[in-house]
């Protein structure tokens, strides 16, 4: 009986885990789902949700760089990362602010604002070569607001067709495979119930039958 409660909370507590898995899950996707969407009607935009977005670092350019007792010296983030970025309005952003800007050939470029120039001109640089370079202010799509370290490949692969199948396969497989267990069991509890039915119902037809010839004796005996 112990061990039957116990299987049963084991079964319990993993469908539990794929409900929990799902639920973490569905707002990735949904979230996929409408930066996809917001990348189609705005192409020459970079696609947010709620005024936020998520990019994946495949750059150097901004490597956090540390001195010798472990401080840090520049950098915000390195590659690999994933950050997220909100949109901001040109006249709120000031020198030192990290912003992700579209060149000409559509490439999404975070960089640090190191200066303004007349005619909506901004200078901005990688805090590694620190090579400036003059964007239009039109073209900053928002400003770099924390950084996920290190979850930028695991993000990249949630965003493929593998990564979306894991998502919802995951969890799926997961309560299914225990409700199939789950069944299983009950369908070879039934069984054993079954055959030990049976087997009473055997031996109390095999009592029975002694019983009858035991009458039969004692009744032969009398006459």
């Amino acid at each position: 009986m112990e061990n039957q409660e116990i299987k049963a909370k084991k079964g319990f507590s993993l469908n539990i885990i794929g409900i929990v898995l799902i639920v973490l899950f569905l707002p990735l996707i949904i979230f996929d789902f409408a930066i996809v969407i917001q990348g189609m009607a705005n192409p020459d935009e970079i696609p947010m949700v709620f005024g936020k977005s998520l990019l994946i670092i495949e750059s150097d350019s901004m490597t956090i760089q540390y001195d010798s007792e472990g401080n840090k010296i520049s950098g915000e983030f390195n590659k690999g990362d994933l950050i997220a970025i909100e949109k901001v309005e040109i006249e709120d952003l000031k020198k030192g602010d990290v912003v992700t800007y579209i060149e000409k050939d559509g490439k999404y470029v975070t960089h640090r604002i190191v200066g303004f120039k007349d005619n909506g001109i901004v200078e901005v640089a990688g805090d590694v070569l620190h090579t400036v370079e003059e964007i239009e202010a039109s073209t900053i799509q928002g400003r770099y607001v924390r950084r996920f370290a290190g979850v930028g490949s695991f993000a990249k692969f949630m965003r493929s067709g593998w990564g979306l199948l894991v998502m919802l396969g995951v969890p799926a497989f997961i309560i299914i495979a225990f409700e199939l267990i789950d069944k299983n069991k009950q369908q070879n509890k039934q069984a054993k119930e079954k055959l030990e039915l049976q087997k009473e119902l055997e031996e109390l037809r095999a009592l029975k039958k002694a019983q009858e010839k035991n009458q039969e004796n004692l009744d032969s005996e009398q006459n």
